[in-house]
């Protein structure tokens, strides 16, 4: 809808002009007179109206009522202020609020840091306590006087509105440009909620493949492992006894990125792997032989520094 007076494009459920403060009407209404509005008794129950705006205006409507009936406003619990204190803060347009509710974590944890008591190690118990105390009350607080904070924030600008102009026409459209809800701020909650799924999802997502990629590469190292331990199993069979390196069983390890070295301990005949993948580089697959039925050997295969998740399942104790 846009304004009779400065043609300034307003939303259709609007009763003023945000530029102007000019009562707006479709085609073929008739505006209210001045006198009528200000001789109105419920001046005051539209100027929280205006400043209010149409969302949730019903709630915070009665909540105000009480208030001012009460002649101060009450604790009452408020869900938005306990969910989403911060973008709430910001959706109703009370910045500075929002300003200091952003920046306490800062005021309050960077002095904490430097505090020390005189009670020796009860220093972390001090700060235990005051960082546990710190969210009770973020916590808590916003949600019991979320209504009560966004009342006194409405009266606020209800009386510097009515101390800048005495045409309740111009007051209430002020107070509907003043009041309301951000759009800006749905859009920017729209935005920051894309970005924190897909934080979210990439979290989850992101560790499990590179899971998935190391196991993939360690089924490769397996094999390797497996070829070393199958000719050093030839070469006892032949001299009943362990080869001193690999290359005395005839086994070339492979020239492959995954795979630092191969090697077998002369002592025990343990075959060791070890492996060039993040985020297990350095660690070791290890094959150790037994001696079974008829002087053959048999292998297991473990790993003391590599995580069971990311080992073969013939790996897996």
């Amino acid at each position: 809808m846009y304004c009779s007076k400065c043609g300034c494009e307003n939303d259709d459920s609007g009763q003023f002009c945000t530029r102007c403060g000019s009562q707006l009407m479709a085609d073929g209404v008739v505006p209210t007179p001045l006198h009528a509005v200000e001789e109105s008794p419920s001046s005051l129950e539209a100027a929280y109206k205006a400043v209010i705006g149409p969302k949730h205006q019903a709630t915070y409507l009665a909540y105000f009522l009480k208030a001012d009936g009460l002649g101060k406003p009450p604790m009452s619990w408020h869900w938005p202020g306990f969910f989403v204190t911060l973008y709430w803060v910001l959706y109703r347009k009370m910045w500075l609020p929002a300003l200091i509710y952003f920046l306490l974590p800062y005021l309050f944890f960077v002095p904490l840091s430097f505090v020390q008591t005189p009670f020796g190690k009860s220093s972390e118990t001090f700060v235990t306590v005051a960082t546990l105390g710190y969210f009770a009350l973020t916590f808590l607080l916003p949600p019991l006087y979320a209504n009560a904070m966004y009342y006194r924030h409405c009266k606020k600008q209800i009386r510097l509105v009515q101390e800048s102009s005495n045409n309740e026409q111009r007051q209430l459209g002020e107070l509907t440009g003043r009041g309301g809800t951000s759009k800006v701020m749905l859009a920017l909650v729209a935005i920051l909620g894309i970005f924190t799924f897909i934080g979210i999802a990439a979290a989850i997502a992101l560790p499990a493949f590179q899971d998935y990629k190391t196991r993939a590469a360690m089924a490769d190292v397996h094999r390797v492992a497996r070829s070393a331990g199958d000719a050093v199993t030839q070469y006892y069979a032949h001299n009943q006894r362990m080869p001193n390196s690999l290359e005395e069983a005839d086994f070339v390890p492979p020239s492959t990125a995954t795979i630092r070295t191969v090697k077998i301990n002369k002592q025990n005949g343990v075959v060791s792997v070890t492996v060039a993948l993040p985020p297990i580089d350095g660690k070791s697959l290890l094959l150790v032989p037994t001696t079974g039925a008829a002087n053959a050997l048999t292998w297991t295969c473990m790993s003391d520094d590599i995580p069971k998740r990311l080992l073969p399942q013939a790996c897996r104790q």
